[in-house]
């Protein structure tokens, strides 16, 4: 298998994986995947079945409301700070 591949994001910040990456990593439709942000890079990860559900439990003993958690342009801005503010404005020109 080819490692690497371009994807591009759409208008909400969707990225579509390459069809090869996919099955790889035996992700289906509506899998819950595992995301890591390492420096400059996201790391995907297919969970074990069982991380989902012990994460939820973890997050009930520390009462964390796991709604409450930041994804999507919450979770970057909050990440990379200016540096994504400045990229969104780039790509609206």
């Amino acid at each position: 298998m080819k490692r690497f591949a371009f994807a591009k994001n759409n208008e909400k910040g969707r990225i579509t994986l390459p069809k090869r990456f996919r099955e790889h990593i035996k992700i289906r439709d509506e899998k819950k995947l595992f995301l890591e942000c390492k420096n400059d890079r996201i790391i995907i990860h297919s969970p074990p079945k069982d991380t989902i559900q012990k994460f939820e439990r973890s997050a009930k003993v520390y009462d964390v409301d796991v709604s409450k958690i930041k994804t999507g342009n919450d979770f970057y801005e909050e990440v990379f700070g200016e540096k994504w503010d400045k990229l969104q404005k780039n790509r609206r020109t």
